[in-house]
C-alpha cells in the first residue's frame, strides 16, 4: 500500500467518545422519563456498571512473562524479563487492554531510541491509524497520523524502520528516516477485542452492559425522585383554607414551607392527618433485576454488583459464581497472548538479536482464578517435596522478587545466560 493510500484510509473509530463517556461515569441518559421535568437532572445518578465490566476483566490479565521450549538455559525468557521490567511493561499492558476492551482497539507500537533503548507506547482509541496485513493478517505497513505544536504529521513503519512525513505548503514530505533492524517484523501491533474475522476493529466489552445501566440510571433517578417527593409521610388539612394557616404571632406560613411541614397552626375548622410515605421497594427491586442481568451477561459475579443476602455466601458457591467470569479472562488471556508473543519477537529483534526459532514462544499469564497466595505457596511446596517440580521451577512459582531469584540463582548461571 502506498503512502496515499495510508493516508486516505487513515481515521478514527466512530463512537470512541460515546464509549468513553460511559467507562468514565459522564454520560447522561437520553431519555429520563417523559413524566418527570428537566429540572430533575440534578437529582441523575449513573450506573457505572460498564466501567465494572471492563476493570473485572482487567484484573484478571496480568502477564507473568514468556516461556519457550527450546530455550534450555531461559537466556531468551530471562532477557525478555528484563526488557519488560524496564520498559514499564506492567502497567502498559493494563492500558492496552482496558483501551482494548472499552473501545474495541488499542494500538502498540515497539521503537528504539538513537541511544539504543527499546520502548513501547500505547496509542488511545483517538489515534488516527491505518494498516496492510498480508494473507497470514500480520501488519506489514501501517501510518499514525497526528498534531504536534499545530502541524500535522504522519508516522509511517515498515518491516525496514520508520519514516516522518509533515504536511507543509498543501502537500507531504518526508522529513526523516529511521532505519532499524526489524527481523522482518513491523513495530506495530493491533490489540483487537474480537471473536469474529469479520470484527476488524474490534467491539467494546460494555456494549452489552450499557442497555441495563442505562435503565438502572433511570431507576436511580426515579428512586431520587420518590425519596424527594413521595417517600416521607404527607400532612394535609381538609376543610381548610392554606391562606389562614398562621404561626404563634400570627404571621402567615408560605405554600412552600407548609409543603416542608413547617406549619404550626392550621384553621379552626380543618381536619389535619397524615398520609404514610410511599413504598420504594418495586424500584429497589427493578434496579436488583437490571444487575442481575447485567452479571449474566457480563460474567460479574453478583456480589461485586451489590447482590446480597441475608446469609453469607460459602467458599464454594462464590468460586462457582466466578467461574464465568474466569472462563471469560482464559478466553481473553489467548485472545491477547499472541499480540505480547509478537512484541517479544519485535523488542527481541530490534536489540539485534535472532528470532528465529521463536516460533513455539508463549505468554505466561497469572491465574485469573486468583487462589490466595498462601494456598498457591501451599502447593506448589507440596509439588516440590513430592518430586514434581525441580528447585528452579519452585523459586519461579514462589513470589520472590527478582533480586531474590537473582540471589538464589547465583553460581548457577552461564556467563553468556544474559543474553543481551
Amino acid at each position: 500500500m502506498s503512502f496515499k493510500s495510508l493516508l486516505q484510509n487513515c481515521q478514527v473509530i466512530k463512537g470512541g467518545r460515546k464509549y468513553s463517556s460511559y467507562y468514565e461515569g459522564e454520560h447522561r441518559v437520553d431519555a429520563i422519563g417523559v413524566s418527570l421535568p428537566p429540572q430533575v437532572r440534578v437529582l441523575e445518578i449513573v450506573a457505572n456498571w460498564p466501567r465494572l465490566a471492563v476493570d473485572v476483566l482487567v484484573e484478571c490479565l496480568s502477564v507473568d512473562g514468556f516461556t519457550l521450549a527450546e530455550d534450555k538455559t531461559g537466556k531468551v525468557t530471562r532477557a525478555l524479563q528484563r526488557l519488560w521490567a524496564g520498559g514499564d511493561m506492567d502497567s502498559l499492558a493494563a492500558m492496552a487492554h482496558t483501551e482494548a476492551l472499552i473501545q474495541g482497539r488499542s494500538i502498540l507500537v515497539v521503537e528504539r531510541s538513537l541511544q539504543g533503548k527499546v520502548f513501547t507506547r500505547v496509542l488511545p482509541w483517538d489515534a488516527c491509524v491505518a494498516y496492510e496485513t498480508d494473507s497470514a493478517g500480520r501488519v506489514v505497513e501501517a501510518m499514525i497520523r497526528y498534531r504536534r505544536q499545530g502541524e500535522q504529521w504522519a508516522q509511517v513503519f515498515g518491516l525496514d524502520g520508520s519514516a516522518w512525513f509533515q504536511f507543509s505548503g498543501g502537500v507531504w514530505r518526508e522529513e526523516k528516516a529511521y532505519r532499524q533492524p526489524s527481523a522482518g517484523i513491523t513495530p506495530f501491533i493491533p490489540v483487537i477485542n474480537r471473536v469474529r474475522p469479520s470484527d476488524e476493529v474490534g467491539h467494546s466489552e460494555m456494549d452489552d452492559v450499557i442497555p441495563f445501566a442505562d435503565a438502572a440510571s433511570r431507576s436511580f433517578t426515579n428512586l431520587q425522585v420518590a425519596q424527594e417527593l413521595l417517600s416521607m409521610p404527607q400532612r394535609y388539612i381538609l376543610g381548610g383554607n392554606s391562606q389562614k394557616v398562621t404561626r404563634p404571632d400570627g404571621s402567615q406560613v408560605s405554600e412552600l414551607e407548609q409543603y416542608l411541614g413547617r406549619y404550626i397552626h392550621g384553621p379552626a375548622d380543618g381536619k389535619v392527618g397524615q398520609l404514610p410515605g410511599a413504598d420504594l421497594n418495586p424500584i429497589i427491586s427493578a434496579i436488583k433485576m437490571y444487575a442481575q442481568n447485567v452479571s449474566a451477561v457480563a460474567g460479574i459475579p453478583p456480589s461485586m454488583l451489590g447482590i446480597t443476602t441475608d446469609n453469607p455466601s460459602s467458599a464454594e458457591a462464590m468460586r462457582a459464581a466466578k467461574e464465568r467470569l474466569v472462563a471469560k479472562a482464559e478466553r481473553k488471556q489467548a485472545l491477547f497472548g499472541d499480540v505480547w508473543e509478537q512484541w517479544a519477537r519485535i523488542v527481541l529483534g530490534l536489540c539485534g538479536r535472532p528470532v528465529s526459532g521463536l516460533e513455539t514462544l508463549e505468554t505466561i499469564w497469572r491465574d485469573s482464578a486468583t487462589p490466595s497466595q498462601a494456598a498457591k505457596n501451599q502447593t506448589v511446596l507440596q509439588a516440590y517435596a513430592q518430586g514434581l517440580v525441580s528447585a528452579p521451577t519452585a523459586r519461579e512459582l514462589l513470589p520472590l522478587s527478582p533480586e531474590q531469584r537473582a540471589r538464589e540463582q547465583v553460581g548457577q548461571l552461564e556467563p553468556d545466560d544474559l543474553y543481551l
